[in-house]
């Protein structure tokens, strides 16, 4: 029996082989990122900057270092925190003084910030698309509400780029421009498979992250390898990365419409993270176990809502149609074996 896999996300199935890579003298200069990076780093960033329609952006070896440069050069002010924001950004921001508004909600963000009076907000923080419920932030309001009370947007965009947006541009991309109050963090380790990351925003903002992230001044540079692969990446991107995504949406929509036809529902819109909305913590264990004794690896974990739990299959473009019928074949079988212990319900 075959395994299958559905905890990757390594979205758009890119490898990087060395034998493809664009060979380095070393892997990294010894040197921190503000002093001199790598040769090939300021093509990489430009090239990335136009895929995400921003004006520049700035590369880094994981979005942590990025999100903490970010933060740590925004305007002297408080941070406000989507509820459900990935916890990397919360991470990033430990030390800031913080406020939460409830997830994915325009309405909740304004009012804290009108009640706010005698300590200013000087940025918002979020994440531009979420797996917990599988949909996409409202950025077109959160950045109306935010240039109102002259704050700065801060998304990370790690779900969404290279896989959403034109050629896989990401969420921001799907903006008319890039606004002057946004700046974004996105990881390339799941769409482009290489463990780094980026920081977009205006040229301006870019800048002053250059000159004053602490960790561009403190902490190595991604290495070499790193950025040859990314490279590659992105030129796989090029080449390749339109069919890549296609072939993953059909996937997703064929996973989707199975488990749909047995009465499986799933968690919001369609997405290479399909989620089924599970609500006792035993029964979601259970289930999990069983895919695992036929061969099928799937994510047990909590959702963005308080309390909610799902099983996640993540889609990859390096699985087929075969594969994705087998999955949903096996979660019918065990989930209509569940129902003669707990009602179909329990699992929408």
């Amino acid at each position: 029996m075959v395994s299958i896999d559905f905890t990757s996300a390594l979205y758009l199935d890119m490898e990087h082989p060395f034998a493809s890579l664009r060979q380095w003298p070393r892997l990294t200069t010894g040197r921190p990122a503000a002093l001199r990076p790598l040769p090939d780093v300021a093509g990489l960033e430009r090239s990335a900057a136009r895929l995400a329609g921003a004006e520049a952006a700035a590369l880094y070896p994981s979005s942590l270092h990025a999100m903490v440069d970010v933060l740590v050069t925004m305007r002297h002010g408080d941070l406000t925190v989507d509820g459900a924001a990935y916890p990397i950004g919360r991470r990033a921001a430990l030390g800031k003084e913080t406020q939460r508004f409830c997830h994915a909600c325009p309405s909740s963000l304004h009012r804290l910030l009108a009640s706010r009076s005698e300590r200013p907000v000087a940025a918002i923080l979020l994440d531009g698309f979420c797996t917990g419920c599988n949909r996409p932030a409202p950025l077109g309001q959160i950045l109306s509400i935010a240039a109102a009370h002259d704050v700065e947007v801060i998304v990370d965009d790690t779900q969404g780029f290279g896989l959403l947006g034109p050629h896989g541009g990401g969420t921001i991309a799907r903006l008319d421009r890039w606004p002057d109050n946004l700046t974004a963090v996105a990881s390339t380790a799941k769409a482009f498979g290489v463990p780094a990351a980026l920081a977009f925003g205006p040229k301006r903002r870019i800048a002053h992250l250059r000159e004053c992230g602490a960790l561009r001044q403190h902490a190595s540079p991604v290495s070499a390898a790193d950025t040859a692969a990314l490279n590659h990446g992105f030129e796989l991107n090029g080449r390749h990365g339109a069919c890549r995504r296609a072939r993953l949406w059909r996937l997703v929509a064929q996973f989707r419409s199975l488990l749909a036809r047995d009465g499986i529902s799933t968690v919001g819109m369609p997405f290479p993270v399909v989620t089924i909305p599970i609500a006792e913590p035993v029964v979601l264990l259970h289930v999990q176990a069983r895919l695992a004794r036929l061969g099928i690896t799937a994510l047990a974990r909590r959702l963005c809502r308080p309390g909610r739990l799902g099983l996640s299959f993540i889609l990859t473009a390096s699985h087929d149609a075969a594969t994705v019928a087998r999955a949903a074949l096996a979660l019918n079988r065990i989930l209509e074996d569940q129902d003669d212990l707990q009602p179909r319900h329990a699992f929408a």
